[in-house]
């Protein structure tokens, strides 16, 4: 241990050196290897053996390289030479037999080509003619390990080795050697990194490894919330999120151990991560809708079913290609359903998202005395702060409030949609009724379809529930006959269904209303489009006007009332005339004037079916006539003019028609 003590005392006493561009700069030193640069023409090749790198060059022309070689200030000789056989950083041999010619002495010796697969650490100079052990040549030059003077040891570090008689007894030697197996050991520690650098390696490659599991979790997450499903289920482990992160840990390492260690999945950190990517949408439109000069305000409120009153705020807006944009900023919750509070609300939001009242141009709101009064609601309020911002009723709300009106005066309407929606519920909520209509479907060969629910708040369901209830008209009376036969509560529920589906009139009303309602839901569908303009809406109800006018005329109405007579024939009873009934003679006076009665069903029911589109007629012309809609109207007609680029002189004349936007001139150039 004394004697092996000085040899490998300079490797722990000299600083370990890293492969920095210094370091391979300052191989061109005496002591240090040269740059593989200086070499022209040389064709090298990396061949792997026993995990090292071995350089095999083929030269066909080199130049003249003295045999010897000094320094020239100390004169010591040198190991290595500037070919790339010693100026590389891998050992090098001979590309072939034929290379080692040179080699031969007088008594027809010379290196073998066999001894470079034997010993992977030999390396061959072109100069020299001599064999060198590439680690301890390289750990003698950086002054890592001294031979002390040992002359086997300095002809495979420093001289160079040349003995081809006893080459084979002389490797075997030199690798057996302690000081062979010390410069190995030192070369392999110093191309190893330090403590420090594989702490710092290990910790970065955790870090990545960490950041990726995060990614993955906050994808799954964004996952869920693009799909709307919830993130917890009945227990934690059961929740939709851990289970989808299971699922994807099969194909994404470490996921599985990120469950169990439980980090970064607390209720918090998943809320916060959900926010932020809120955030970061909401973000991403503010800035979008800045970009844009002007946007109109549609606010709506509801109430959800914890009971808390919350207001959609949503932003409409025209990109530089024309396209219409309806982007939602959230829901916000409401402290009060008043005007002055709803209007800070609103205008808090705008702050909040960047977006300046004075770009705003449009209101939309309902027909509620909160958000549209003239005096003190929201669109006043707003108003008084921008002028410009001229408040327009939802035409899909005024469609809404049109069928409302109608059902309050049309007592046919009326009672169909009370009908459909009490006798389809009556239906559907029973698992043993649904049982009784797929049994008497089967056994009766009566063709059926799923009935379908009418809500009052949902605009586009009265058609298709109306039209479900006609489909199965003889299905679901039979459904109702087997519920009286069984008698009970409900018996007597169905008893009264029964009677009531027996009615002509009931038929009649359910088929108006079909008819009716038809129309208007597909105008209700096409109000609820993103791109259309005020001018498509006037056009889309205009043309609903048009259609109710034409089929009021008597030759529509008694082919509709055919058709009708003909289908309730096994359905209904026959239509007859309700009794008739004079008011008492103590009411009657000579300012009376009782109503004339129909003299036929035909006249009964025609009455009933032109009061009805009447109704229709009145409600619509009622609700789609705004007072802001003829200045909305000019101010399109001087865009579409001024973009087909009319006359000056008509586009002068429709700027004096529109002088409370006569700011839009600013942004539209015209010659």
């Amino acid at each position: 241990m004394a004697e092996k003590r000085p040899n490998i005392h300079p490797f722990f006493t000299v600083k370990k050196k890293k492969p920095t561009k210094s370091t391979v700069d300052a191989e061109s030193s005496p002591d240090l290897s040269t740059s593989i640069n200086d070499v022209n023409n040389v064709n090298t090749e990396e061949i792997s053996d026993e995990g090292s790198s071995i350089v095999v060059v083929d030269d066909q022309r080199e130049e003249d390289v003295s045999s010897s070689f000094t320094d020239d200030q100390s004169g010591k000789q040198l190991s290595k030479c500037e070919l790339v056989c010693c100026a590389s950083l891998t050992m090098y041999v001979p590309a072939s037999a034929s290379e080692l010619q040179s080699t031969l002495t007088q008594d027809k010796r010379s290196c073998q080509v066999l001894w470079f697969n034997i010993y992977s650490w030999l390396t061959f100079c072109k100069t020299t003619k001599k064999l060198y052990c590439f680690s301890c040549r390289a750990a003698v030059n950086q002054k890592l390990h001294q031979p002390n003077g040992l002359a086997a040891h300095m002809s495979f570090t420093s001289s160079g080795f040349s003995d081809w008689k006893n080459a084979l007894r002389a490797l075997a030697q030199h690798n057996s050697s302690r000081f062979h197996s010390e410069c190995l050991y030192i070369s392999q520690q110093q191309s190893r990194p330090s403590v420090i650098a594989r702490i710092d390696t290990a910790s970065r490659q955790q870090q990545e490894q960490r950041r990726q599991l995060l990614m993955a979790e906050a994808s799954s997450l964004q996952y869920l919330l693009r799909q709307g499903i919830p993130f917890r289920g009945h227990t934690e482990v059961e929740g939709n999120l851990i289970q989808l992160m299971r699922l994807r840990s099969a194909d994404i390492p470490g996921l599985h151990q990120w469950l169990d260690n439980k980090r970064y999945l607390s209720h918090d950190i998943i809320n916060e991560l959900a926010k932020e990517m809120a955030l970061i949408i909401l973000r991403s439109i503010c800035v979008e809708i800045s970009e844009r000069p002007f946007f109109s305000l549609i606010c709506d409120e509801s109430t959800d079913e914890s009971a808390k009153t919350q207001l959609s705020i949503s932003i409409r807006s025209v990109d530089a290609c024309f396209g219409i944009h309806e982007d939602c900023l959230g829901l916000y919750e409401l402290e009060s359903q008043n005007a002055e509070h709803i209007t800070t609300v609103i205008l808090d939001v705008l702050l909040r998202c960047s977006l300046s009242l004075d770009a705003c141009r449009g209101q939309g709101y309902d027909g509620a005395a909160t958000m549209s009064g003239i005096h003190d609601g929201v669109a006043a309020n707003i108003l008084r702060k921008q002028k410009k911002a001229f408040f327009v009723h939802c035409n899909a709300h005024s469609l809404d409030l049109a069928l409302q009106d109608l059902s309050k005066e049309s007592i046919a309407i009326n009672t169909a949609i009370n009908v459909t929606k009490d006798i389809v519920n009556f239906v559907r909520r029973s698992p043993k009724r649904l049982n009784i209509a797929e049994k008497l479907s089967y056994d009766l060969s009566i063709k059926s379809s799923q009935l379908k629910p009418l809500c009052p708040t949902r605009w586009t369901v009265r058609a298709s529930s109306m039209n479900s209830l006609l489909t199965n008209y003889q299905l679901v009376k039979s459904v109702m006959q087997e519920v009286v036969d069984q008698k009970g509560t409900s018996g007597v529920a169905a008893a009264g269904w029964l009677n009531q589906m027996e009615n002509f009139q009931t038929f009649f009303g359910l088929k108006l209303g079909h008819l009716i309602f038809v129309a208007t839901e597909e105008l209700s569908c096409s109000l609820q489009r993103v791109e259309n303009s005020l001018h498509d809406v006037l056009c889309a109800v205009n043309v609903l006007i048009n259609y109710f006018t034409r089929i009021r005329s008597d030759e529509y109405f008694e082919n509709f009332y055919s058709k009708l007579v003909a289908e309730a024939e096994y359905l209904t009873d026959e239509p007859r005339m309700p009794r008739n009934r004079r008011p008492p003679s103590r009411f009657i006076t000579d300012a009376t004037q009782i109503p004339r009665i129909p003299s036929t069903c035909t006249e009964l029911y025609k009455n009933q079916y032109q009061n009805v589109i009447d109704g229709v007629l009145k409600a619509l012309n009622n609700r789609f006539k705004q007072s802001i809609f003829p200045l909305l109207c000019e101010v399109q007609e001087f865009l579409i003019t001024v973009a087909n680029g009319s006359e000056s002189d008509i586009i002068d004349k429709l700027c004096a028609e529109i002088q409370d936007f006569g700011w839009i001139t600013k942004y539209i150039q015209y010659e």
